[in-house]
């Protein structure tokens, strides 16, 4: 599986060009949109992770939070998915759906992942692909978080793609980098040429 709904189901013309959606609006789905008129129909499914990162502005910077649940070593987030073609040939992608974040999230993110606690009702109807669009799935779209959920700022590592270790997810108290004294713009580029 590959986290993405490309646009126009070409997987192809989606890595070359960047265009696919790795997020899906909870209200975009209530529409009828032809992206995904199909995938929310019968093809709802649950990636399952074990945090998720979104990052907050602080004092001009971004701040990086790490979300996770404290009783369960894993999130269950809802997606919908559908099969793409590629040069290798079809491959299933998904987009994560996402809601208007909690109040106690909100100074963090405008939105959060769909989080459905596993076996629950509304995990059921989700995954239900007997069950079609009606109002009974759309109301699963209101599902609130876990009650375990939690956040901690971590390093600002976790935005450099070639960093992959365990302490990406620790708690760090300040991970925000604060320039050094002195700092002027000209030390933001390289020494002056000169003619000889």
């Amino acid at each position: 599986m590959q986290w993405g709904l490309p646009f126009g189901r070409d997987l192809t013309l989606a890595k070359s060009t960047g265009k696919s959606c790795i997020n899906v609006r909870d209200d975009t789905l209530r529409e009828d949109r032809p992206m995904f008129r199909y995938a929310k129909q019968r093809q709802r499914g649950v990636v399952l992770a074990q945090g998720y990162y979104e990052w907050a502005s602080a004092h001009n910077q971004k701040v990086p939070h790490y979300f996770t649940c404290r009783d369960t070593p894993v999130l269950c987030l809802a997606v919908v998915y559908d099969h793409s073609q590629s040069e290798l040939g079809a491959k299933t992608c998904y987009s994560i759906v996402t809601r208007s974040a909690t109040p106690e999230f909100a100074s963090i993110h405008d939105r959060m992942p769909l989080i459905l606690e596993w076996g629950s009702a509304n995990w059921q109807t989700w995954l239900d692909s007997d069950q079609p669009w009606n109002p009974r799935v759309q109301a699963v779209l209101k599902a609130l978080p876990p009650p375990s959920l939690s956040e901690h700022t971590v390093s600002t590592d976790v935005g450099n793609v070639h960093q992959d270790h365990p302490a990406l997810i620790r708690h760090v108290s300040s991970p925000i980098v604060k320039p050094k004294a002195n700092t002027k713009l000209t030390d933001f580029f390289g020494a002056k040429a000169t003619n000889n």
